[in-house]
C-alpha cells in the first residue's frame, strides 16, 4: 500500500478543500479499500485504478456532507406563519387537526427547502403521504435501509431548523 500513498493523497489534496485532516482521508479511503477487497476483479481493472475510483468517490462523499444547508429564519415568515410557528411551540401537544391546516403546510413547504432532493421524496412519501417502507423503497428503487436513514436524517434536519427558529424566536 506504500506505493499507492502519493496517488491517494495526490487525489484527497487535489478533490478536498485545503484542511489539516487529510491524512484522515486518506486513512479513511485505505479503509474503503480493505473493506471492498471482495469487489476487486483482477481480469477487469488495474489496482491502481480501481484504488483512485475508490478515493474520488470519497471525496465526493465528502464534499457532499461538507455543504452547508441553508438555515430558515423568522424573517423569512410572514406574519401569520411565524404566529403560527410561535404558538405551535408553546404548546406541549399540538392538536392533530392543526396538522392539516394551511399555516402548516407553508411552515413545512419552507422547513423542506432546506433538505436536499431526496430527504424531501423520503420525508413526502414516509410521513406525508404516509406510505409504507417497503413501498417507498420500491417507488425510489432503494434499500428498505436507505429508506430508513434518510428519513432518520431529513427528520433530524428538520428538528434543527424548528429548534434554531425556536431559540431565534425566544426572547
Amino acid at each position: 500500500m506504500g506505493v499507492l500513498y502519493p496517488q491517494v493523497i495526490r487525489i484527497v489534496r487535489s478533490h478536498l478543500p485545503n484542511r489539516s485532516d487529510d491524512d484522515d482521508d486518506v486513512q479513511e479511503v485505505f479503509m474503503k479499500v480493505f473493506s471492498k477487497i471482495d469487489q476487486y476483479r483482477t481480469e477487469q481493472d488495474v489496482f491502481d485504478h480501481w484504488v483512485a475510483r475508490i478515493a474520488v468517490n470519497h471525496c465526493r462523499d465528502r464534499l457532499r456532507s461538507l455543504r452547508t444547508r441553508r438555515v430558515l429564519t423568522y424573517a423569512e415568515l410572514n406574519a401569520e406563519e411565524a404566529s403560527f410557528v410561535g404558538q405551535l411551540l408553546a404548546q406541549d401537544d399540538p392538536a392533530p387537526e392543526a396538522a392539516r391546516t394551511e399555516e402548516t403546510l407553508a411552515v413545512l413547504e419552507k422547513l423542506l427547502s432546506g433538505l436536499n432532493e431526496r430527504e424531501r421524496i423520503v420525508i413526502r412519501l414516509l410521513d406525508l403521504e404516509q406510505r409504507p417502507v417497503r413501498e417507498v423503497a420500491e417507488l425510489t428503487g432503494w434499500g428498505e435501509s436507505k429508506v430508513k436513514v434518510t428519513a432518520m436524517r431529513a427528520r433530524r434536519r428538520l428538528g434543527e431548523r424548528l429548534a434554531a427558529m425556536e431559540r431565534k424566536a425566544a426572547p
